[in-house]
């Protein structure tokens, strides 16, 4: 499915990029892409997508297009979204999240009246939930760590090593077995990952090492405060956001459901299931 490229001027003078999938009067679901992405991450699984979904894929501040904003939180996402929503001529709509994107969503979901229900899949939980790290691999606590306590300096020279998309696809043998075997299955999946990932870091690296930060800080809201229903998407073999995260996310979040799939990993899970993830959220 072709990416429309869209650019438009936030009140403070940024820019807020964004791409859409599907057609302009299709039935509009927001899309809050991982972190260290951007959203031309939907293209990873739009083709699937029903004909009559318009995707919404906004860039965050720092990535892609979208222009860097030092210093900010979670809830900023909500006067972004509702200039990027009154630009598109949108009221309300459904929306989804993929990991880094998971508490933005949250966040737009307990500040907003802009959602009408959402589906995150995979994100992680606040940092400061006793047993945060149960289940995650020892690389990705490294990078929770890093984000916490090491200085700016550090933490970009970890992004930057971490983000060669093109290196890290060289080994996707290495992956979870579910990741590997969508990667072995399908190469051309390879190509979507490193153009996406690519695109996010075209203008350097500050983006993700200023998310990062958010991720092990207070998140600034309640997700105990969200009315809307919500589904919470995790793999049985995730190491980056293991189900025990979205098990505390479903025991505060009061109108939730959790999946757990089966065989089902990081990167597998959203390639796999996130046209029917949609679906759902449309009927709704």
């Amino acid at each position: 499915m072709i990416a429309r490229h869209l650019v438009t001027t936030l009140p403070d003078g940024r820019n807020l990029a964004w791409v859409e999938y599907g057609p302009l009067d299709g039935k509009p679901v927001l899309y809050m892409h991982g972190g260290n992405d951007c959203g031309l991450e939907a293209g990873w699984f739009a083709d699937g997508l029903h004909a009559d979904v318009r995707l919404i894929a906004p860039d965050r501040p720092g990535f892609a297009d979208s222009t860097l904003k030092i210093g900010r939180c979670f809830a900023d996402i909500v006067p972004d979204m509702e200039h990027l929503l009154n630009h598109l001529g949108i009221d309300k709509l459904p929306g989804l999240a993929l990991s880094g994107g998971g508490p933005h969503l949250l966040a737009l979901a307990a500040l907003s009246n802009l959602l009408s229900c959402i589906s995150v899949v995979a994100s992680p939980c606040p940092f400061e939930v006793p047993g945060f790290f149960k289940g995650t691999w020892f690389p990705i606590r490294m990078a929770y760590l890093v984000a916490r306590y090491a200085p700016t300096g550090v933490l970009r020279g970890l992004q930057r090593a971490m983000n060669d998309p093109v290196r890290n696809m060289r080994y996707a043998d290495r992956m979870p077995a579910p990741d590997a075997a969508l990667f072995a299955d399908d190469p051309a999946r390879k190509d979507l990952v490193i153009q996406s990932v690519s695109a996010a870091h075209r203008h350097g690296f500050d983006g993700a090492v200023f998310e990062w930060r958010l991720y092990t800080r207070p998140w600034g809201f309640d997700p105990g405060t969200i009315r809307i229903p919500t589904s919470l998407w995790y793999g049985d073999q995730d190491g980056m956001a293991p189900p025990n995260m979205g098990h505390h996310l479903a025991s505060v979040i009061p109108d939730s459901c959790i999946h757990i799939l089966q065989n089902e990993a990081h990167l597998s899970l959203i390639h796999r299931h996130g046209p029917a993830i949609v679906a759902d959220l449309v009927a709704i």
